[in-house]
């Protein structure tokens, strides 16, 4: 038997006869043509015949590899070394030397080597000289460039008279992948390629695989079973290379004459234990990582979904070559119809697919993608390495792959997958800025999800049942429990400082310390507590943590507790980063805050906030606004002695605040505060909690901003509070910019006469007989009415309007008013909620600008008999008192009472 380094697979076997025809009929009419095929398919194999084929008298095939050949360091060096190896090639069979050495500065011309194949042509008498350029796509950039334009130049040249021989010159190009520097040409039209006929070499059928090994083994003195002959076929597939690989192998490892399937079976599965010291498997890898249309195929194949998408493709490269980058990683085949049309993907054999199975686990997946800038597409692994990293965590902890934990963190918070939600349209005709309905794609928010993230790596991963966090700002002496985390696991209710020189507390030491601790509470459980260092390596934080103690061995909990604190603190720094910037920004929106003229900045940021007294919600908001940087100043309305309107108007009004309005429970006050702040034109930002979907349409034209109560106020809110003041600090000069709608205002040139605003609560029958005599009591003084809300709770005159274009339509309404006259009885229902806020926006423009007129009714008693009542922030405001008895009574006192408003002066 012949020692392994002599072992060679002979190619006679190994004939593509219909291909071979094709070609040669091309060559022999003189034209040249362009090969390309996938790696490993037999192209090499291929043109090596076709060189053997044109080897006669007057024929001569110059076989040419870039790589071996040619010196593409400058065109002249090119020219002349092709030339060298033309002359080599025809001088190898023993033919007089008919060419006189040339100078180095001849091959400097651009046209030197068309010089030169004249020249050569006409001095041998060849008939036939056919340059098959193998591997020509190793060329790249200028010396492509060179090539490509000098065969083109030939081309161009090639029927005229003088130079008629250069008919005789054919070029055969064969490669593997695209010409990716064809774009740097002058002209798209100057690639030689667009007329010549292209031929494409394909993965061996079945059936001629098999033929291919049985033949070979035959040839090397061998004989492969039937088993054997099918197994190799399975994991080898019409790749070439591939079949040459496995049947060396074999022989390699089996002593007898006979290869039988075990034989292979060991033989293979060897191969791919070791597949990434195998240098095609190596490049097949290295392609597929680095290029996004082979790494999506191989995640949809993964899958199960083999169809064929266009975005694969890169159409000028199918286009010119007819092959596509995932046939040409060596990895993936894609299926056609008869016609050529590109139909499924599949892999391209048993042996690739095991292969790129075993190397792209979850965790490579997502760092291809992430190398790839993609993180979106990273996130479809993370559920799956997720539960590989639990299950390795658990089970094998000295085997756990921190670098793939560290993936997952990076691709959940450097994502940019995008959420739909609403989306603020400006109108083209009227500028106006409203909330539409339509889909929007807006980054996440990084702040929310970092410590969603925590959460979800604590519970998810680790096995923590519970935690609790602490924050500490720089120089402060309290740890201040975070209690609005997500749970699990951050379930726990800790609702008390820990002094950070408190000698006691493990919390307060680690945090001195910088170092974790361990701590047994009972038999079953361990308390964990790791301090949180920001980016500049400060203690900033405490977690700690609680977790059965059924980890095994102490030494085993030192490996997993490091895996936990350099996990958390990796994520705790880019946070720390993230609310760094956040704090700038505020920082630089307060420098614009109001001032006297002359004075300095006041370098803060005002916020009164408006919602009910007492209230979970309350709570869980003040909690969060106290994270907010120090030069954010957050004042509440609070309960006290005296008229609730006006505590609320001296807290809307001092010190020119910024108001944020939750608009999470829809009742009467809330909603009347809201009005008031849009009446008195302050900035605002209305909140939500997450999940309310209850608003009316009337409030549908604010920037509401969407809060959790297991949830900090992200990144989103940061930039909404810093962007709303500088706009209002930017535009508060203009009296007619309405901030809380992001609107301007625009005053009536046109009268259209005076009138009155009446609105209705729609909620008993006795405001029809209100209406009525509103009706009445405003044509005698010459005064029409109008309607926001009929009698039934319609919204008057906005058929033809979107909702969102209802609250600019009710303020321009109330502006226009001499006198607003409104039910006041407190109305518990959600819907008419928004009555209120019409009636807040009158109240704020007669607090601001003395116009209109607000005067109030309400009924003496419920229809249960019992005494009406105002919402408590009208406690005390004069209303008048609608009998039950006839309408035309009620008309009289209206009257009065509009009369002596308008008289009033302003």
């Amino acid at each position: 038997m012949k020692p392994p380094d002599e072992l060679a697979i002979p190619i006679e076997p190994f004939r593509r006869l219909a291909l071979l025809d094709g070609v040669r009929a091309c060559i022999d009419r003189h034209e040249s043509l362009a090969l390309w095929a996938p790696r490993y398919s037999g192209r090499t194999t291929f043109l090596r015949q076709l060189e053997e084929h044109y080897l006669q008298p007057h024929s001569l095939p110059v076989y040419t590899l870039p790589s071996l050949h040619l010196d593409a360091s400058s065109r002249g060096r090119l020219f002349e070394t092709l030339a060298q190896h033309i002359d080599a090639a025809h001088n190898s069979g023993d033919r007089e030397q008919p060419l006189a050495a040339r100078s180095r500065g001849f091959w400097d011309n651009p046209a030197s080597f068309r010089d030169f194949l004249a020249s050569f042509l006409g001095r041998t008498g060849l008939r036939q000289l056919i340059l098959i350029l193998d591997d020509c796509d190793q060329l790249l950039s200028n010396a492509l460039i060179d090539l490509l334009r000098a065969l083109r130049d030939i081309q161009a040249h090639r029927r005229t008279r003088e130079l008629s021989l250069l008919q005789h010159f054919v070029v055969v190009v064969a490669g593997a992948v695209s010409f990716r520097n064809l774009k740097l040409l002058d002209r798209a039209e100057l690639s030689p390629f667009d007329n010549w006929p292209s031929f494409r070499i394909d993965d061996l059928a079945p059936h001629e695989a098999a033929a291919y090994l049985f033949a070979a083994c035959r040839g090397l003195g061998r004989t492969l079973d039937s088993e054997a002959q099918e197994f190799l076929v399975d994991y080898g597939g019409g790749d070439l290379h591939r079949l040459n690989v496995f049947v060396r192998s074999v022989i390699e490892s089996t002593p007898g004459l006979g290869i039988a399937g075990r034989d292979c079976r060991q033989v293979v599965e060897r191969l791919l234990s070791a597949y990434s010291a195998e240098p095609s498997t190596c490049y097949m890898i290295s392609v597929i990582r680095h290029d996004p249309r082979c790494l999506d195929v191989l995640a949809r194949l993964a899958r199960g979904l083999a169809a064929f998408q266009r975005k694969d493709v890169d159409s000028d490269h199918a286009r010119y070559f007819g092959t596509t980058n995932q046939e040409l990683s060596g990895g993936f085949l894609l299926e056609r119809s008869t016609d050529g049309r590109p139909l499924a993907w599949r892999f391209r054999n048993r042996y690739v697919a095991e292969v790129l199975q075993r190397h792209f686990d979850p965790a490579t997946m997502m760092r291809a993608y992430l190398d790839l800038s993609r993180p979106p597409e990273s996130r479809l692994f993370a559920a799956a390495l997720e539960r590989d990293l639990a299950r390795s965590y658990q089970r094998d902890i000295l085997s756990f792959d921190e670098g793939a934990l560290r993936d997952l963190i990076e691709a959940r918070w450097e994502q940019v997958a995008l959420s739909e939600g609403k989306t603020p349209v400006r109108s083209a005709t009227t500028g106006e800025t409203t909330r539409g309905r339509a889909p929007r794609r807006a980054p996440r928010d990084r702040i929310e999800d970092a410590f969603s993230l925590m959460a979800e790596l604590l519970s998810s991963i680790f096995g923590i049942e519970e935690a609790a966090l602490y924050e500490m700002a720089p120089g402060d002496n309290w740890l201040t429990p975070l209690t609005d985390l997500p749970e699990p696991p951050f379930s726990v209710a800790t609702t008390d400082a820990i002094a950070r020189d408190d000698p006691r507390a493990r919390e307060a030491r680690a945090a001195r310390s910088k170092m974790y601790s361990v701590e047994i509470e009972t038999s079953d459980y361990l308390r964990i507590v790791i301090p949180l260092r920001n980016h500049r390596d400060d203690s900033t934080g405490v977690i700690s943590l609680r977790v059965r103690h059924e980890y095994g061995p102490w030494a085993t909990l030192f490996v997993r507790i490091p895996i936990i604190e350099r996990a958390l603190n990796f994520l705790w720094r880019r946070l720390s980063r993230i609310e760094d910037e956040r704090r700038t920004l505020l920082e630089q929106a307060a420098q614009l805050g109001p001032r006297e003229p002359g004075s300095s900045p006041s370098g803060t940021l005002p916020v009164f906030v408006v919602m009910e007294f007492e209230d979970k919600l309350r709570s869980s908001l003040e909690r969060k606004l106290r994270r907010l940087p120090d030069v954010v100043k957050c004042r509440f309305i609070e309960p006290g002695p005296g008229s609730v309107l006006t505590r609320l108007l001296a807290g809307l009004c001092e010190g020119d605040p910024l108001v944020l309005c939750d608009m999470s429970r829809v009742n009467c006050n809330a909603f009347l505060e809201l009005g008031l702040a849009i009446g008195l034109n302050r900035p605002g930002i209305p909140l939500v909690e997450h999940g309310h979907t209850a608003l009316p349409d009337l409030v549908q034209a604010l920037f509401w901003h969407e809060w959790r109560m297991r949830g900090p106020l992200g990144e989103r809110f940061h930039e909404r509070l810093s962007k709303t003041w500088s706009l209002y600090n930017v535009q508060r000069a203009d009296e007619n910019w309405v901030h809380l709608l992001d609107w301007g205002y625009q005053p009536a040139i046109d009268q259209l006469g005076r009138y009155i605003v009446v609105i209705g609560h729609n909620e008993h029958k006795d405001d029809v007989a209100f209406r009525k005599a509103a009706e009445l009591a405003a044509s005698r003084l010459g005064l029409r009415v109008e309607y926001i809300w009929d009698e039934a709770g319609r919204l008057i005159h906005h058929d033809e309007l979107e909702a969102r274009s209802v609250l600019v339509r009710v303020y321009t309404l109330l502006r226009g008013a001499q006198v607003v006259l409104a039910r006041s009885e407190n109305i518990k229902a959600s819907e008419r909620a928004s009555h209120f806020v019409a009636i807040g926006i009158a109240m704020g423009l007669q607090e601001r600008m003395h116009d209109p007129r607000v005067l109030f009714c309400m009924r003496e008693t419920t229809p249960e008999g019992e005494a009406c009542k105002p919402p408590s922030d009208l406690g005390g405001v004069p209303s008048t008192l609608i009998p039950p008895g006839p309408w035309k009574t009620l008309a009289g006192t209206l009257e009065e009472r509009l009369a002596l408003a308008l008289r009033s002066p302003a």
